[in-house]
């Protein structure tokens, strides 16, 4: 078809956009990772039966690579039989839609700043 319309559009915008929400939601990551995994430690160190309150001190929240993770036992070779035993890992059921929920807001406001 010889004389036939030709549009262009500008992507810039969108690819500066994409970036800058990407530089938010990594560093919203960290954030909320971290802050995630302060809440979850507490409530598992809440859940951790003391006798000489060795185990409960091994409850932490760490910072990784993109936010933050929980570790727990530190290596007490009775760690895990008491968690097995109290059935800790079952109720912390759910709290993964704690980092879920912060991190919905977080996406929110970077998008809302575009």
């Amino acid at each position: 078809m010889a004389g036939g319309n030709h549009v262009e559009i500008d992507w810039s915008g969108v690819s500066r956009g994409i970036h800058t929400l990407k530089i938010g939601l990594d560093r919203d990551s960290q954030r909320v990772g971290m802050s995630t995994a302060q809440k979850v430690a507490a409530q598992v160190r809440a859940r951790v039966p003391v006798l000489t309150g060795r185990l409960r001190s091994t409850v932490r929240a760490v910072a990784v690579q993109g936010g933050g993770e929980v570790t727990y036992g530190g290596g007490l070779p009775y760690a895990n039989k008491i968690a097995r035993r109290t059935g800790l890992w079952n109720t912390l059921a759910g709290l993964d839609q704690i980092f879920l929920r912060a991190m919905t807001d977080a996406a929110r406001t970077e998008v809302n700043r575009l």
